[in-house]
């Protein structure tokens, strides 16, 4: 018989695979998997119903408030805006928007 033969190349067998290939582990894989499914069609469902809400909901004349990017709008020119008393109590330096680490 030959010392080279097809035997002496075959691996040992890994006794973690070995185990992750019960029946008792491929049971409880299967029950899990199904816990995975559905945790995730209850997210996907919550996701369809707030896009549909979203869809479906609209903004009516009669309602009174502004949509976001009116309120935004609204709040950056009220702040922007000064009175001459507050603009000339300011010094002149205030003013200078040069950025950081540039000095006159």
């Amino acid at each position: 018989m030959s010392i080279a033969t097809w035997d002496a190349f075959k691996p040992t067998p890994d006794p973690l695979a070995a185990a992750k290939m019960t029946p008792a582990v491929m049971a409880r894989r299967a029950r899990l998997t199904r816990y995975v499914k559905g945790v995730l069609a209850t997210c996907a469902a919550v996701c369809l119903i707030a896009l549909i809400r979203v869809a479906v909901s609209a903004v009516t004349d009669d309602d009174a408030t502004l949509p976001a990017p009116a309120i935004h709008k609204a709040h950056a020119s009220k702040s922007l805006e000064m009175n001459a008393e507050e603009k000339a109590s300011r010094p002149a330096a205030w003013a200078y928007k040069g950025g950081p680490g540039r000095h006159r």
